[in-house]
């Protein structure tokens, strides 16, 4: 007989954005194969919420250092 573990660990990271930056962000994480939504957050101010989920831990690390790259570059420009 074969054991078998599940691992039903889920990550979520949240963050506040444009909608133009949370659009693209989610589109460049498509890549990674974790699932993300978008959703107006302030219509007056034009925030926008982007939820990722991950499944792996692997997953979260390359999610939030996709995050973080994005986040260095927007502070340069």
């Amino acid at each position: 007989m074969n054991d078998i573990q599940t691992n039903n660990a889920c990550w979520q990271i949240e963050c506040l954005l444009s909608a133009n930056e949370a659009m693209t962000l989610s589109d460049e994480l498509d890549y990674l194969d974790c699932t993300s939504s978008i959703f107006e957050n302030d219509k007056d101010k034009s925030i926008w919420h982007l939820r990722v989920f991950v499944s792996s831990e692997d997953m979260l690390l390359q999610v939030q250092n996709a995050l973080s790259a994005k986040a260095f570059l927007h502070q340069l420009l």
